[in-house]
């Protein structure tokens, strides 16, 4: 009988980078880039992409 094998990958990291995409886009403001950075790279919880 076959046997099910689970797997399962997990893609870590230290500091996440966003970008705006296209280039030509308006920059984003002070706050929005510290709202980023606290929801993405400042919650430990979260860190797992």
């Amino acid at each position: 009988m076959l046997d099910l094998i689970v797997s399962e990958i997990r893609y870590l990291a230290d500091k996440v980078f966003v970008h705006r995409w296209p280039h030509d886009t308006l920059l984003w403001d002070p706050a929005t880039k510290e709202n980023l950075d606290d929801i993405i790279n400042k919650n430990l919880e979260k860190n797992r992409l």
